[in-house]
């Protein structure tokens, strides 16, 4: 069944007589919920699938940067750097081992004891103060973020871009979602995230800390049933409530199942009639009954198609 928020889309290209299409092949000029749910889902791949899948579904779009995890390098994020015509989008990967997720959890520990505490009882305290009182008495004296590569990257991207109207988008799911929130209140970028923690509180225990506002009206949270990670902390944003067909909250924080359902429920074309072409037929759609119907597979009609593919 539909959700009332398909459909939703953002323009790939904000310039006056913007054209820039989703990809080379397919002539849609808006990107949609399930296009950056894709993006989001391709950040967990390494570089030489993520090519092929760029190929696949987004041609058309430059890598122009793709980022792994190095500790020792100083790359303490996972992400990457595409680009078409005016548009760039930056993709932020969720924790994919324990020490990621020790590095980018800690941001959040904070509120997670408070809501904690105040769930056990009568709440008589403002989180949002107690948090920063924690974070402070906890400060090891290091003021940068766990994920400052990011930042730097994305912020060196806009001070050096010579486009006089560029588009900025950026993506991520679980705590890189949340990452991506606190980037895109920091510089003003648009994010649309799935599964991520809010910001409400944890976002005054940053230095410098993305303003409550602007992630309110910069970000948008996918958030699945029973998933306990955007219950995290208070939405600031955006949040966009979709259906789990399971019962496990960790199967319900699957980038995959969130992405089926999306495409289940608001088609290939993520409610806008255009088809990108996605499998749909992926091992976790089948046994939650979330496969769509396979008419909508074929990749954009011959009517939306460039000349140049077969």
């Amino acid at each position: 069944q539909p959700y009332g928020m398909c459909g939703l889309s953002w323009p790939i290209d904000r310039t006056e007589n913007g054209t820039t299409t989703v990809s080379t092949r397919c002539h849609d000029t808006s990107l949609t919920l399930v296009d950056f749910g894709a993006l989001s889902k391709m950040a967990y791949l390494n570089d030489t699938t993520l090519n092929i899948s760029l190929v696949e579904y987004f041609p058309g779009w430059q890598l122009v940067h793709f980022e792994e995890y190095q500790p020792s390098d100083g790359s303490l994020t996972r992400f990457f750097h595409i680009r078409r015509n005016h548009t760039s989008i930056f993709a932020v990967r969720g924790t994919d081992s324990a020490i990621e997720t020790l590095q980018d959890i800690s941001i959040w520990t904070p509120v997670v004891f408070a809501q904690f505490a105040s769930w056990l009882g009568p709440s008589f305290i403002d989180i949002p103060k107690y948090v920063h009182m924690i974070t402070v008495f906890n400060k090891a004296g290091d003021d940068r973020y766990g994920f400052q590569d990011l930042i730097d990257y994305v912020n060196g991207t806009l001070q050096n871009s010579t486009d006089s109207q560029p588009t900025y988008y950026i993506t991520g799911h679980s705590l890189g979602g949340g990452v991506a929130k606190v980037i895109g209140g920091l510089l003003n970028i648009t994010a649309i995230t799935f599964s991520a923690p809010g910001l409400v509180a944890t976002a005054g225990t940053l230095d410098p800390a993305p303003a409550v506002s602007g992630v309110r009206h910069e970000s948008v949270t996918v958030t699945p049933e029973n998933d306990l990670v955007p219950k995290v902390d208070e939405q600031a944003g955006s949040a966009l409530v979709i259906d789990c067909p399971f019962s496990n909250p960790l199967s319900c924080h699957s980038i995959s199942a969130t992405w089926c359902e999306l495409l289940a429920a608001c088609g290939d074309g993520g409610g806008r009639g255009i088809a990108r072409g996605y499998n749909q037929s992926c091992a976790i759609c089948s046994p939650s009954g979330q496969v769509t119907d396979p008419a909508v597979r074929p990749l954009c009609a011959r009517k939306d198609r460039d000349d140049s593919i077969d």
